[in-house]
């Protein structure tokens, strides 16, 4: 779970995570409408997703909730718009990468 600074599709990592065993909340649970990154794009790079919650598809929990947190201006910088890191590389949220918050529950038995 978290910070694991790789993407999935990136061909050197491929191995390193056999996608067939877990499943990511964020990509199970975000609609197509939202934003798909949990880093945002800045002067030296693309909008990409670093940050995972994984849970094993053979596990007796499901997600069930995710959304992205932190993806606001710190205090140091109220007022500003964070996606201007865009233009000028200035981090104005607590992180360069936007933070996961997931839940997940039991799954309920078939039939019931």
């Amino acid at each position: 779970m978290g910070d694991l600074n790789f993407e999935f599709e990136w061909e050197e990592e491929k191995d390193s995570l056999n996608r067939e065993l877990f499943l990511d909340l964020w990509e199970s649970l975000i609609f197509s409408s939202e934003e798909k990154y949990t880093m945002p794009k800045s002067v030296k790079h693309k909008e990409c997703t670093f940050d995972h919650i994984l849970l094993s598809k053979f596990s007796k929990f499901e997600p069930s909730y995710i959304k992205r947190v932190g993806n606001f201006s710190c205090r140091s910088h109220k007022g500003e718009d964070p996606k201007d890191i865009a233009k000028d590389n200035i981090v104005r949220t607590p992180s360069d990468h936007l933070g996961l918050y997931g839940m997940i529950k039991i799954k309920e038995a078939e039939g019931e």
